[in-house]
């Protein structure tokens, strides 16, 4: 059963509930974060899209090319874009749902939603540091990721006094705090929650059973079938 919740701890946050799926809608630059928020959360990872504007312009497109940094120059540039969601595919949400993906690389198992907002945060920071390559950089992330590390014991607890907030806070009092969204998927690959404003940054989660995994890579994720 899932539990209807915004807990960062416990339980499946869902803000499912009474919220009416919509096959499509219309955006401008005045309610893009709001409306595509609402468009998008109870779509599946492996969802398709057609994105029309300027009255004859149409493409194909998925679900991480409606991304905020290039949704916000499509709504600059054109009047009003228009979104449909196309039939999805239910061999693809099956197939899903039938593969482990606890080793899939783009997979981080936290131990609760602020843990991975601290690793997220972290490899963050390792990714912007100049003068180191990718091997120095994973091998640097690696000592957070392990709990038997200083570094990593430590990472959770100095990113709750940071922003000042606990294991158990609500995903609304993280997205405050911390000025992101939220976006977390169920074991079929369904969102089952999104932050109700769609902003710059979001960290995705996926639920599987009592587990918790940071999306550390989101492209990959999408193609996970």
């Amino acid at each position: 059963a899932v539990v209807s919740t915004q807990s960062g701890h416990y339980g499946r946050a869902t803000n499912l509930d009474h919220h009416e799926i919509s096959t499509a809608c219309s955006l401008d630059s005045k309610n893009m974060e709001t409306e595509l928020s609402k468009f998008l959360l109870g779509t599946n990872v492996h969802q398709k899209f057609k994105l029309m504007y300027d009255e004859s312009m149409r493409k194909t497109v998925s679900l991480k090319d409606l991304n905020y940094e290039d949704m916000t120059q499509l709504v600059s540039r054109h009047k009003s874009i228009s979104i449909q969601k196309l039939p999805l595919k239910i061999e693809l949400k099956e197939r899903f749902a039938s593969i482990k993906k606890e080793k899939k690389t783009s997979l981080l198992l936290c131990k609760s939603v602020t843990h991975g907002l601290a690793l997220s945060e972290k490899w963050d920071e390792i990714q912007q540091t100049p003068g180191i390559d990718k091997k120095k950089k994973n091998n640097r992330f690696s000592n957070f990721q392990r709990s038997d590390r200083n570094a990593g014991s430590n990472l959770e607890n100095e990113f709750l006094v940071k922003y000042e907030l606990d294991k158990f806070s609500m995903y609304t009092d993280m997205e405050r705090k911390c000025s992101l969204s939220l976006a977390v998927f169920d074991s079929d690959g369904d969102l089952t929650y999104l932050s109700p404003k769609y902003c710059e940054k979001i960290v995705n989660f996926y639920e599987e059973d009592d587990k918790i995994f940071l999306i550390k890579n989101f492209s990959g994720f999408c193609r996970i079938a």
